[in-house]
């Protein structure tokens, strides 16, 4: 699996999961590490479609399960969406905002 942090998180959080990510295979990277900073939604989705590899989405817009548009790219893509929590989004800290994730990896 690819885990994409959208542009709202700092890359910094991507840098933190990478490893973790990668010890089960996977791989952990930031939208604007990517170079796709500024790419609608729908666009990065479409973008990032991988048919071997499923796509996790990790954002912070909530209104992305409303727009009609954005959940057709995500049914279309195959891709997994994760919006997270209110509290997560705005945690000052970024390595308690870290932690948090990986307390949710290994859930």
């Amino acid at each position: 699996m690819k885990f994409i942090l959208d542009e709202n998180h700092p890359p910094v959080l991507a840098r933190v999961v990478e490893p973790l990510a990668a010890m089960d295979g996977h791989e952990a990277v930031s939208v604007r590490h990517l170079g796709l900073a500024g790419t609608k939604d729908v666009d990065l989705l479409h973008t990032l479609a991988n048919p071997i590899s499923k796509v996790v989405l990790i954002t912070a817009d909530k209104a992305m399960s409303r727009r009609r548009h954005e959940v057709a790219a995500i049914r279309d893509t195959g891709a997994v969406v994760v919006i997270g929590m209110k509290a997560w989004n705005q945690q000052p800290d970024i390595l308690e905002r870290a932690r948090m994730l990986v307390w949710w990896w290994r859930a």
